[in-house]
């Protein structure tokens, strides 16, 4: 029951750029450098930012990104969760994102190559 409210909480990355509108519940004022720096795992960061391989799991580069995720989680992970129990399911979502993030091999995932680093914003080109 915690997950779908940690996603909501968040702020997607256009939102906080700028290229989208904040949704109707209260998120964090989170920026996007904020999001970058301590919500997006980059394996070359490890350990310094040890944390990232958790938060990672709730950053978002959109609103459809956000939605079609907690869809498939209200499809997939609620018959799981009625089994598991909510720190089950809890410690099956993690763990899956954590093991899915080491896998990168040192690559950049999907949100941070979109940012332009020198502004803290989102660049152009992040729809295409």
């Amino acid at each position: 029951h915690d997950l779908p409210v940690a996603f909501a909480a968040i702020p997607t990355l256009a939102a906080a750029g700028g290229r989208e509108h904040y949704p109707p519940w209260p998120v964090l004022p989170l920026s996007t450098t904020t999001l970058l720096n301590h919500f997006t795992f980059v394996r070359a960061k490890l350990p310094a930012r040890w944390w990232s391989l958790l938060s990672s799991a709730f950053t978002h580069l959109d609103a459809n990104h956000r939605d079609s995720n907690l869809l498939s989680l209200l499809f997939s992970a609620l018959p799981l969760a009625r089994r598991l129990g909510s720190r089950g399911m809890a410690a099956v979502f993690l763990g899956g994102h954590i093991a899915a993030a080491l896998n990168t091999r040192g690559r950049v995932l999907q949100l941070e190559r979109y940012v332009d680093r020198s502004t803290g914003r989102l660049a152009p080109s992040w729809l295409s």
